[in-house]
């Protein structure tokens, strides 16, 4: 087999074929691969056969990874292997069931190192629906205003675990929450550079972007607000329609994204998931 990148739109997406992850992949098959998520944010590799401990594995041709932050949603023997299922319920005492990211989102932003890319393993899926959607906050970016630009220059916004200004409750309830809590408190740019490629990108968050720091709160919230409405321009969005057995890899530096919670309510959605080590956003 032969490794081939297609794009899948002029805006983000791209697919690999010739590529089974189950077997090792060279040094050189493993650079063209990073170079296409990097470049199309969004990489999708389909028909792979792996169970956990395979995926996890396979994971690691894009980088380091971490462990899983809800530790409450992770595998105990192999904490960097978590899941995206249909069986979550709310763990508030209401046990309602739940689909999580279903508000667009990037991956953690509240801890210091928020993870580099994010990956999903589609095991198992319904007849329909529960399709992921995609941001492309580059392209978000280039499209500001100078002015607006230059007012972003060294402006941080505040990303913390429970937000005020989050637009879904957050139904996972983590295990000595009061102390976690206050640890995932972290300031990161609004503008920041996404160091393959050297470009700039809005880094936003609306579930976990409490304020901007600096700045009184009305002004904090208007600033906030716009680049959200911006953001959800949707010249700016792409949609990942999902086939079993398919490898999703995604840039959370500058990229948002949401599931879809649209799929059969009686039928099984199982995806595998890994997170990659990052960096400190500048």
């Amino acid at each position: 087999m032969v490794l081939e990148i297609k794009k899948l739109s002029n805006l983000m997406g791209a697919e690999a074929t010739g590529v089974d992850l189950r077997k090792p992949i060279s040094s050189v098959e493993a650079a063209k691969l990073n170079d296409a998520l990097h470049e199309n944010i969004v990489l999708c590799i389909r028909n792979q056969k792996l169970d956990g401990p395979g995926f996890v594995k396979a994971c690691r041709v894009f980088g380091n990874l971490m462990r899983q932050v809800n530790e409450e949603l992770c595998d105990p023997d192999l904490p960097e292997l978590g899941n995206v299922t249909s069986g979550d319920v709310d763990r508030h005492d209401t046990q309602v069931r739940v689909v999580r990211g279903t508000s667009w989102h990037s991956d953690h932003s509240f801890t210091e190192k928020p993870p580099s890319a994010s990956i999903l393993y589609a095991v198992k899926l319904p007849s329909r629906g529960g399709d992921t959607s995609f941001c492309n906050l580059r392209a978000a970016y280039k499209s500001l205003p100078d002015e607006m630009k230059k007012q972003l220059e060294g402006l941080k916004a505040r990303h913390q675990f429970r937000c005020s200004r989050a637009p879904n409750h957050i139904f996972i309830k983590l295990k000595n929450e009061a102390d976690r809590i206050g640890a995932y408190n972290f300031p990161h740019p609004l503008a920041r550079q996404h160091l393959p490629t050297g470009e700039k990108t809005l880094y936003l968050n609306p579930q976990r972007m409490e304020d901007i720091i600096g700045l009184e709160r009305k002004d904090s919230d208007a600033l906030l607000d716009e680049l959200v409405a911006h953001s959800e321009n949707p010249a700016f969005h792409w949609n990942h329609q999902w086939q079993a057995g398919d490898i999703l890899v995604w840039d959370n530096r500058c990229s948002m994204h949401h599931a879809n919670d649209d799929w059969p309510i009686n039928e099984e959605r199982f995806l595998y998931k890994c997170i990659l080590e990052g960096e400190v956003p500048v």
